[in-house]
C-alpha cells in the first residue's frame, strides 16, 4: 500500500516588522527674566507673632508663569519659601512685621530655585489688633486693620479682608497675619531657566 503524501509544509512565518522608534522628545529652554511677576496663593497662615527667620511655606501658583509669551509652569504649580523675617513688635515703639520670599519652584518633577523679592508686611504700634491679609489681596500693605477696641476694619481693599472676625487684641500691637488662602505678587531678581521637554 502507497504511503499517503507529506502534508505540504506551512510557509515560513513572516519575521515581525521592528517596532518604530519612538519619537525623540523635544527640550526646549525658556527664560523667565527679573521682574517676572509670580503670584502664589498660600498654604497655611504665617503670623508675625509665631513666624521665625528661616521657616518654610508652600503655595501654588495663582496665574500661568510666563515667559516670552510662553508657558514656564502652569497655575496649580507647587512653589516653596520662607520668611526672611518675623518681628512682634514687643520692643519699645515696636511695629510687628513679616517679610517672606520665594525660594523654589517644582517644575517636571524637579525642584528649581528662584530668587524673588522679599514681600513686607507691617502693623500699627499705636492701637492693639491683627492686620489680616485677606485670600483676596495682592501685593504687599492691601488688607485691613481690625482695631482691638472698636473691631471695625479698616483698609481693606481688592474684594474685602477674610477671616478678620478671628482677630484678637495683643499688647504687642497690631500683628500681622497672612491668611491661608491668600494670592500674593513675588517678582523675579534673578533669571529663572527652565528646561521644558514637549
Amino acid at each position: 500500500k502507497a504511503a499517503a503524501p507529506a502534508a505540504p509544509k506551512a510557509p515560513p512565518a513572516k519575521a515581525a516588522a521592528p517596532p518604530a522608534p519612538p519619537a525623540k522628545a523635544t527640550v526646549v529652554s525658556m527664560t523667565a527674566k527679573p521682574g517676572t511677576p509670580l503670584t502664589v496663593r498660600v498654604s497655611t497662615e504665617i503670623k508675625s507673632s509665631t513666624a521665625k527667620a528661616g521657616q518654610r511655606f508652600q503655595g501654588n501658583l495663582d496665574t500661568d508663569l510666563l515667559a516670552d509669551g510662553r508657558v514656564v509652569a502652569m497655575r496649580g504649580t507647587r512653589v516653596y519659601g520662607r520668611v526672611v523675617a518675623a518681628d512682634t513688635g514687643s520692643g519699645l515703639g515696636g511695629q510687628a512685621s513679616l517679610s517672606l520670599e520665594l525660594t523654589d519652584i517644582e517644575i517636571g518633577g524637579r525642584v528649581i530655585t528662584l530668587t524673588t523679592e522679599p514681600q513686607k508686611f507691617s502693623g500699627e504700634s499705636k492701637k492693639s489688633g491683627k492686620k489680616i491679609l485677606g485670600a483676596a489681596a495682592l501685593g504687599a500693605g492691601i488688607g485691613g486693620v481690625i482695631d482691638g477696641g472698636e473691631g471695625a476694619g479698616k483698609g481693606a481693599a481688592i474684594g474685602g479682608v477674610v477671616g478678620v472676625a478671628s482677630a484678637a487684641a495683643s499688647p504687642s500691637g497690631n500683628q500681622v497675619a497672612v491668611g491661608a488662602g491668600t494670592a500674593l505678587e513675588f517678582r523675579l531678581t534673578k533669571p529663572l531657566s527652565v528646561d521644558i521637554v514637549v
